[in-house]
């Protein structure tokens, strides 16, 4: 009797938190840090234009923030793509069983 909710999904704000942390990270911190790395690697970021630089990421970063907070709003809405492509394949998954040998 330790577990009370086996086989049913978790809460919607649990999903959501699940979805948008991983998104955040991926393509808000990931996007900035691109743009950074990248500066340096072929070689457009020194000591003297590293503010520039540290601007210009910062403002792929805002740009990327703002898409990630229409994400949520529109999650939050009931128009999000993402939330009904993982409702189709935890469908898919829960009709199919795996084989016990």
């Amino acid at each position: 009797m330790g577990l009370q909710r086996q086989n049913q999904p978790p809460p919607r704000w649990v999903r959501l938190v699940q979805i948008y942390a991983v998104k955040l990270v991926l393509e808000v911190f990931g996007s900035t840090g691109a743009v950074w790395g990248f500066s340096e690697v072929v070689g457009l970021r020194t000591s003297e234009t590293a503010g520039l630089w540290r601007t210009i990421a910062m403002s792929v970063g805002y740009v990327f923030f703002v898409r990630f907070l229409l994400q949520i709003k529109d999650s939050v809405q009931g128009n999000d793509e993402d939330e009904d492509m993982l409702s189709m394949k935890e469908l898919r998954t829960s009709e199919t069983s795996p084989l016990v040998g």
